[in-house]
């Protein structure tokens, strides 16, 4: 004889159980979203992947994932805060490159010289030598 195991279960979307569904230790799951949730005796947490809203979720633990729909940033919280997931300098002998909000930065001694914008514009400061045709 075999016997079938039924994980408390909601088929509504936006569904999140309370601490009144689900007791300490139990699990439920939201099948339309996905989700999955466990108790621990005074609230009940998310259990499955990254979180995906317009504000970071609330009593994260370090390497929790929250897709950031505003900025439409994924960022990982290392145990005091969210940050962006990421390459966002590249370090090299003498330069550093960054981007901010789509555009590039080249900066030499902690001032930036170069500007590479969205649009393809580049702007630069100091002296310049030109070397070849120029249109």
């Amino acid at each position: 004889m075999t016997n079938t195991i039924k994980l408390k279960r909601s088929t509504a979307a936006g569904s999140v159980p309370s601490t009144s569904d689900i007791g300490l230790g139990e699990t439920a799951h939201n099948l339309t979203d996905r989700k999955m949730y466990g108790s621990t005796g005074s609230a009940v947490v998310r259990l499955d992947g990254a979180y995906v809203s317009a504000s970071a979720p609330s009593n994260p633990v370090e390497g929790d994932a929250w897709y950031d729909t505003v900025n439409n940033k994924l960022k990982a919280h290392n145990g005091a805060a969210f940050v962006e997931v990421g390459i966002q300098t590249v370090a090299l002998t003498n330069w550093a490159i960054t981007e901010t909000s789509g555009n590039l930065y080249f900066a030499t001694g902690g001032v930036n010289k170069m500007k590479l914008d969205t649009s393809g514009n580049l702007t630069t400061t100091g002296t310049h030598t030109a070397l070849g045709t120029i249109t």
